[in-house]
């Protein structure tokens, strides 16, 4: 992925929430023709896929996909409100293009952003997301060590509990956060982000 943005799911965007999706509408575009190539929607499910809005309509005007589409398109990808199965999957398809991710509050996306070095186009945080040095070497240590096979084995989760222990204990960062920087690696999957998730939260009971 050559660039990435997102808007963030903030009460300060809520009132204005089509007007970004038109800024994100034309970042994407902008991004597409720079790169020559399409710009691609990508949904949770393809019944997403309709309605009014500046998304919907570009979606219309060029193509879209979701999870279970047997003929994913490659482009500049908006990802509209994508859980973490979907943000993967348009990660992917936007390799060596841009990618702009409309956040939903049902999988929050600051880690994300801080690990991909996403601008916010709606202008709230005008400052590239950053983490704490020591949360950031953390994250890494946990992301590097188990990340690869998405934590499916006790060792992996175990070190991901112990490398993250001090910086959640700490408040450096929670464990939305953990799971987003975590989906910023390619090698990571929504199966790795569940596994992370489970790991940490019970390491919090």
């Amino acid at each position: 992925m050559r660039v990435a943005a997102w808007i963030p799911d903030i009460d300060e965007n809520l009132e204005r929430w089509e007007e970004l999706e038109q800024i994100a509408v034309q970042w994407i575009e902008e991004q597409a023709a720079a790169d020559g190539v399409t710009p691609v929607v990508f949904y949770n499910a393809a019944k997403a896929h309709g309605g009014p809005g500046p998304v919907h309509r570009l979606a219309s005007r060029y193509r879209f996909s979701y999870p279970l589409d047997r003929n994913r398109p490659r482009g500049a990808v908006v990802a509209f409100h994508p859980d973490a199965r979907s943000l993967r999957q348009a990660t992917d398809l936007a390799r060596g293009s841009a990618l702009v991710v409309l956040e939903s509050a049902m999988t929050p996306l600051a880690g994300w952003a801080a690990g991909t070095r996403a601008v916010d186009l709606s202008g709230v945080y005008p400052q590239v997301p950053a983490l704490d040095p020591e949360a950031q070497k953390a994250l890494d240590r946990a992301v590097f060590f188990g990340g690869h096979n998405n934590w499916t084995g006790s060792h992996e989760r175990e070190h991901a509990r112990k490398a993250l222990d001090a910086v959640l204990r700490g408040g450096l960062i929670d464990v939305d956060t953990a799971v987003g920087y975590a989906l910023a690696h390619a090698g990571v999957s929504e199966v790795g982000a569940k596994n992370l998730r489970g790991s940490l939260e019970r390491k919090r009971r």
